[in-house]
């Protein structure tokens, strides 16, 4: 058994003990005669080209013991004419190749062509062959030659009689090595890509970098890689530069035919082969001869023909053995061992791990019968290895012997597209107004089988964290929309056919985390997919809020707040705002500076909503949820989710006056009073007794989360609260017993409430908290230098000659070269420096994070910038800090090579200083003496940082606004139950809360309506989407049962002294007022006197001026209360 040992680039279809073929020896087909030899040169000799073909040496007869070239002389045929000898070359035969490589239609533009040769050199290193120029084809033949080098075909006299040695050249074996490799996650500017071989020259070399050809790359000499500079493929908006490089390599390599083998050159002309030059393990090998891809065989016996030129084909069969030791070395690299019967295959496979042999772990066939050669195709060929075997049938029926092909079937490399663009742009929709629409533009592929583009895309939101999130969801198609175009529906730009896409009313997300759009165009042809190329923005959609409501009113018709303004329209009364989509109100326990807007921006996400009206009603009409001093704030907001400013109200309904407290709670301080009763005094709380057991906020007071837990079959024993159904999660107590404060999410539970018998009322809330920012923006920054000034002349110019390298380059040194900036034209290209001035935003020094683009000609790009913001720190400052109160500085620009001027200056605690006037750095008119100074670093020698501020807010509406208060979400619900919700343990019946709500647990939004109930549970929660940047501060948490008056009215007959009045039938919580008049009485002439004055009933005495009992007189009785 003979063993061949092979190394694999893909050894995964292979199983030990397998069948396998080694294919590629059977059929192998040569040209007799032909001597391949490279022209790496031409020149013009007088009317010859001439050739150079340094190995032309190599080309020597053994035959005649003379070169191939002098084998026609006269001297050798004296009675013969002498002969002729020809040279074969290329040439263009046309401008350019009709169609693509690769391709359909695909014809190349050169084209082989023989001229006589006239002269030639067979000088060591020096050799030539000369042909005549000739005009024949339009022009001058050397006019149509290629660049070189390329081949040169000459041939040797095989005849028969004539091979005195039987050693005869044959043409090597010509094909095209392919070599492909996933580059996908890969940045390199010098990536080394396998080629397989090593070619004779880098100009049979061509590299694709998905699909696209890159003639940029380099190759050294007896390389077998190729080094390809990935990072100049990269597209925009993509992490990585590609996918996929495929190499492809014409190579001319020895052919496969061994020793030991037989060629079939005519009928009844087979030959044995004896030796060849081209095999290491041959006794007849010949370095120098392979080295320069010359190639001869020694036949066993001499030609029994003239067969010059003619095509002798390998008969030999493939081996037909079994696979062992199949071992994975590196992904799917391996090696592996093929075992045959040598006795049934004899000859060699010393060439076997060349690029010419393939191993098949099938060898089984499919007939197929043709019949005319037109008829002789093969379809729906599957990619991979196919082979085929092929034999001649006469009419006779005597068959051929089989011939046999192995061709390697890849998918049509359709290249990824170009020039993508994913461009936004704003629409006024009918229904929607001001809408984001996305196109998507690229150049269409032609002439390269493309039928059609899959366009994939999907919106991506806040939980992207990196750009590398966008290559991992967009490799799935799951959750994406996906649509198919047609490559025929393309329309024309400046000559350039274009393919594009347009995507309307995509949602741009929250405004201080915009979605990014996704994008991955695929060209197809049928189910065969291109190279894709994805592609994302960030979408910004419209960045301008809309206008305020005007005229913001708030009035009261009886327990009814009603709420009234005016939306701004232009002259025809049309919306100035087309994309307007409702209005948000909000009520706060508090009385609030409506003309600080940045007081109602806080207070307005720390306020409860109350409702949201669609645009284009102007008023809305709601119960009143308190009768206490309030602010109301509106906002209105559009279809882009841009904000208003936001207008404010103080407003403080009038209490009916048949609306009294019936109970009182507070969680901040349960045993301070807050309300009144309906008499006006002073309401003590009905849970005055948790402070003492609890303390303020009772239910924090938790250890099993609400649930009644006993201590005998548990660690744990519920507390008084527990047994209540109260709990609180989320909340730290501060300094001020009466907050609590949430760094995060946050849940507060009341105790359920029994107001002691079924009611008609309303539960009305005082709630009030705020969200605070837990970092401060001038506080976080990174350190980019330490260095010490010299002194200034001026408050507002630093001069420091000390530092040195990099930022700006070209080394720097002083600050103002350290800082170098280019024009403040807006786009910072290659090769410029790498700081920039931002005047849109940040009114500063600037520059780019990485490689990413820094576009600040408009404030849409200018947003969407992430890159350093530069300022001067003076260390040592902190907010309470007023010695030194100008803290640091922005960068307004450079005065020269050691010296910067400052921007905006701060004091510690992150305000910015303003000059007399009251003026910014940035307002027309400033003193930038005053706002821009920080003379204790400038006018005396100091030390200082150079610091980016990671913080600093570039959204347009809200740079050095801290915390958005929007991050933090106060939402309050409550539930109610008619009858006891307690279970016998205890434990809350979910079912008594549930009977008149939709949702699972009884909790709605509050309201101000009446409801008829005697339980009740009040749900706090807080939800804060940015969580360590904001934490929320609860000040206030109190509520109300309020019940409107009943009134009792009867004419009374007063029998005797203390006749009783009954009026049970009222249905009184609390003791009412009462009164009576005596019926057709004169004035003064009666006293009444009530006594025993109960819920239910009292007694009546009637007295005359004289004191005596009056009987048998009548009153008017009314009771009234709550």
């Amino acid at each position: 058994m003979a063993v061949l040992n092979f190394t694999l680039a893909n050894v995964e279809p292979f199983t030990n003990s397998e069948t396998a073929v080694l294919f590629g020896k059977n059929g192998f087909a040569t040209t007799i005669g032909e001597i391949k030899l490279l022209c790496d040169s031409f020149t013009i000799v007088g009317s010859r080209i001439r050739f150079s073909v340094d190995k032309l040496d190599n080309a020597f007869d053994k035959n005649f013991n003379k070169h191939v070239l002098a084998v026609n002389d006269v001297s050798l045929f004296p009675n013969r004419i002498r002969g002729e000898d020809f040279l074969a070359f290329p040439i263009n035969e046309k401008d350019a190749d009709n169609f693509t490589e690769n391709f359909s239609a695909f014809r190349a533009k050169t084209t082989q062509y023989t001229a006589q040769i006239l002269n030639h050199d067979t000088t060591v290193g020096a050799g030539f062959i000369e042909i005549e120029n000739t005009t024949s084809l339009g022009g001058s033949l050397v006019d149509k030659l290629p660049a070189p080098p390329f081949y040169v075909s000459i041939n040797q006299l095989v005849e028969k009689n004539l091979t005195a040695n039987n050693s005869v050249y044959i043409a090597g074996n010509t094909r095209k090595v392919v070599r492909e490799n996933s580059v996908i996650g890969i940045s390199s500017a010098a990536f080394n890509q396998p080629i397989g071989v090593v070619p004779q020259d880098s100009s049979f070399i061509k590299v694709f970098v998905d699909g696209l050809e890159d003639t940029t790359f380099s190759h050294s000499s007896g390389d077998k890689h190729v080094t390809i500079d990935l990072n100049s493929f990269q597209v925009p908006g993509s992490e990585f530069p590609a996918e996929k490089v495929r190499t492809e390599v014409l190579h001319y390599s020895p052919p496969l035919i061994e020793k030991g083998d037989n060629i079939s050159v005519l009928s009844g002309n087979v030959y044995a082969v004896a030796n060849v030059t081209y095999d290491p393990a041959d006794g007849s090998y010949n370095a120098a001869l392979t080295a320069n891809t010359v190639f001869r065989v020694t036949l066993a016996s001499a030609p029994r023909a003239n067969i010059t030129g003619f095509t002798a084909t390998n008969i030999s069969e493939n081996p037909v053995g079994v696979i062992s030791n199949v071992t994975a070395t590196s992904g799917s690299k391996g090696t592996l061992s093929f075992g045959y019967d040598a006795t049934t295959y004899p000859g060699s496979f010393n060439l076997s791990n060349t690029v010419g042999y393939s191993l098949s772990s099938s060898s089984d066939f499919e007939d197929l019968f043709f019949g005319s050669s037109g008829q002789r195709i093969i379809k729906d060929v599957p990619t991979g290895l196919t082979v085929v075997r092929a034999r001649n049938v006469n009419t006779g029926r005597r068959r051929s012997a089989y011939s046999t092909k192995a061709v390697f079937v890849r998918d049509i490399p359709i290249p990824r597209v170009q020039n993508l663009e994913v461009g936004e742009s704003l629409f006024i929709d009918a229904n929607r107004g001001v809408s984001i629409r996305v196109t998507i533009k690229f150049d269409k592929i032609n002439f390269k089988d493309v039928t059609d583009y899959e366009i994939a895309y999907r919106l991506q939101g806040s939980t992207r964290t990196t750009a590398a999130d966008d290559k991992n969801i967009i490799t799935n198609l799951t959750n994406f929309n996906v649509v198919k175009i047609p490559n025929n529906t393309s329309s024309t730009e400046d000559g350039v056919e274009k393919i594009s896409f347009t995507i309307n009313n995509l949602d741009r997300g929250p405004r201080n985390n915009p979605n990014k759009i996704l994008v991955r165009v695929t060209p197809l042809n049928g189910d065969i997919r291109g190279t894709p190329v994805n592609q994302s923005i960030t979408l910004f959609g419209k960045r301008t809020p809309p206008l305020a409501p005007k005229n913001f009113q708030v009035g009261q018709i009886l327990d009814n707040l009603v709420f009234a303004w005016q939306l701004a329209r232009d002259s025809s009364g049309s919306l100035r705002d087309l994309d307007l989509e409702k209005v948000e109100i909000r009520r706060i326990s508090e009385r609030v500076n409506i003309s600080d807007s940045e007081t109602l921006q806080q207070k307005f996400s720390a306020a409860t909503l109350l409702v949201t009206v669609p645009t284009p009603a102007s008023s809305a009409t709601i119960p009143c949820p308190s009768f206490e001093e309030s602010t109301y704030m509106i906002q209105a907001i559009d279809t882009s989710g841009n904000k208003s400013v936001i207008v404010g109200v103080v407003f403080t309904p009038a209490k009916p006056a048949d609306l009294h407290t019936f109970k009182a709670y507070s969680e901040d301080n349960p045993d301070l009073p807050f309300a009144i009763d309906y008499r006006g005094v002073s309401l003590t709380n009905d849970n005055e007794a948790e402070e003492a057991f609890h303390g303020t906020y009772p239910s924090q007071n938790t250890r099993t989360g609400g649930l009644s837990i006993d201590n005998i079959t548990h660690t744990e024993t519920s507390t008084a609260v527990d047994n209540a159904n109260g709990f609180a999660s989320g909340w730290a107590s501060v300094s001020d017993l009466t907050d609590l404060q949430a760094t995060a999410n946050a849940t507060y539970v009341t105790q359920i409430r029994d107001v002691g018998s079924l009611i008609k009322g309303k539960v009305l809330l005082n709630i009030s908290g705020e969200p605070f920012s837990s970092r401060r923006w001038f506080a976080e920054y990174a350190t980019v230098i330490n260095s010490s000034t010299e002194k200034s002349n001026f408050a507002n110019v630093l001069v420091d000659r000390n530092v040195s390298g990099v930022i700006g380059t070209p080394t720097a040194n002083g600050i103002g070269r350290y800082l170098q900036i280019e024009n403040p034209h807006g786009v910072l290209d290659s090769g410029e420096s790498s700081v920039i001035y931002d005047s849109l935003i940040n009114n500063t020094l600037t520059s780019q994070s990485g490689s990413d683009a820094l576009d600040l000609t408009t404030t849409i790009t200018a947003a969407g910038f992430t890159g350093s913001v530069y300022a001067v720190w003076n260390p040592g400052q902190f907010a309470t800090d007023v010695s030194n109160a100008n803290s640091f500085a922005l960068i307004a620009g450079i005065s020269n090579a050691n010296a910067i001027v400052l921007g905006q200056a701060h004091f510690a605690n992150g305000n910015p200083i303003k000059d007399s006037a009251g003026k910014l750095a940035h307002e027309t008119g400033a003193d930038h003496s005053v706002t821009n100074a920080m003379p204790n670093l400038t006018t005396v020698a100091s030390s200082y940082n150079l610091v980016n501020l990671n913080q600093y807010n570039d959204d347009l509406e809200s740079t050095f606004a801290g915390v958005d208060p929007t991050v933090v979400n106060q939402n309050v619900q409550i539930r109610y139950a008619a009858s006891n919700p307690f279970y016998a343990n205890s434990n809350v019946n979910l079912g008594t809360f549930t009977t008149n709500t939709s949702t699972v647990d009884g909790f709605v939004d509050v309201a101000g309506f009446d409801k008829e109930f005697r339980f009740f549970q009040l749900r706090l929660k807080i939800e804060n989407f940015q969580d360590g940047i904001a934490d929320y501060n609860l000040n206030t948490f109190r509520y109300t049962v309020d019940l409107k008056d009943k009134i009792f009215i009867r004419t009374i007959s007063v029998g005797s002294e203390n006749t009783t009045v009954d009026y049970t039938s009222a249905g009184f919580r609390a003791v009412p007022f009462v009164n009576g008049q005596v019926v057709n009485a004169s004035a003064g002439s009666y006293t009444i006197i009530m006594r025993s004055i109960t819920t239910t009933s009292c007694t009546v005495s009637i007295y005359d001026q004289t004191g005596a009992v009056v009987t048998g007189e009548q009153i008017q009785f009314e009771a009234r209360g709550i």
